[in-house]
């Protein structure tokens, strides 16, 4: 099924893992995450591939994002794209419109462009994601105080991303702890047998695939991983719940209707 929203792209070189950015406005808050990411992948065996996905910023912001991009693009040519949408999207469409210009990659990923989530955490599950290519799971970033790992934020962000993921399990029933983590690696494969079914395009993207990659009978593991609250969020904790909450429900009423493929063996 195509998608109405798409833009027109061209097709990105083959890699292992293409790992998706999607940017609206951040040019402020991307490039020290960004280079760290890019000089870790350098260091790499694997053939990764990343690219900003700039969201529809507007021309002033995606100038200002151009010039952050233009000197990491030429010190590593073949491993960062910059990928412009004419109008903003919102965070799934930004994601979906990245993932579906690597159709020859074997894992497509995202992470968010704030650097909550250090580039390191973010190889480490490039890393874990190919060790397990050859039976692939889907990995969700976890934000989960356990295996030592440190979660840095207030208490009221604590609270409220905690009563968010109780009231998305309340109404999915998906058994996953932390579905909103901004770091997600899925096997081609799997994003190419969901993805028809896939219509939201903002923040209620990560739980909608989530519930389709369940319903379609793969897998997902979660991986605890560091992570620190950036300033400048874009999310509104009132009036971005509460949409997020009635696509949820809206979500569950389609996944009813949803039929997919049977699993090849």
């Amino acid at each position: 099924m195509s998608d109405p929203d798409a833009p027109a792209l061209d097709k990105y070189r083959a890699a292992d893992i293409c790992i998706v950015i999607p940017a609206f406005r951040e040019d402020m808050r991307i490039s020290s995450f960004l280079t760290e990411l890019l000089g870790l992948i350098e260091s790499e065996s694997l053939k990764m591939l990343v690219i900003v996905v700039d969201d529809g910023s507007g021309s002033a912001a995606q100038n200002a994002l151009r010039s952050v991009l233009d000197p990491l693009r030429l010190i590593c040519p073949h491993s960062l794209r910059l990928l412009e949408l004419p109008r903003n999207l919102g965070k799934g469409g930004a994601i979906k419109a990245g993932w579906d210009a690597c159709p020859e990659c074997e894992y497509l990923a995202f992470a968010d462009a704030d650097g909550s989530i250090a580039a390191r955490e973010v190889m480490r599950l490039s890393r874990l994601a190919w060790a397990q290519r050859a039976a692939p799971k889907t990995l969700f970033a976890s934000r989960v105080k356990m295996l030592g790992k440190n979660i840095q934020c207030s208490r009221f962000r604590r609270f409220s991303g905690r009563t968010f993921s109780i009231l998305v399990e309340a109404i999915t029933g998906a058994g996953v702890y932390d579905s909103q983590c901004g770091c997600k690696f899925v096997p081609a494969s799997v994003y190419q047998a969901v993805r028809p079914v896939l219509r939201e395009q903002r923040f209620a993207f990560d739980v909608e695939l989530m519930m389709a990659i369940l319903r379609a009978g793969f897998a997902i593991e979660e991986i605890p991983i560091d992570w620190h609250a950036t300033p400048g969020s874009k999310v509104s904790f009132l009036s971005d719940t509460c949409r997020m909450l009635s696509s949820t429900v809206a979500i569950r009423r389609r996944a009813l209707t949803w039929t997919f493929a049977a699993k090849k063996s």
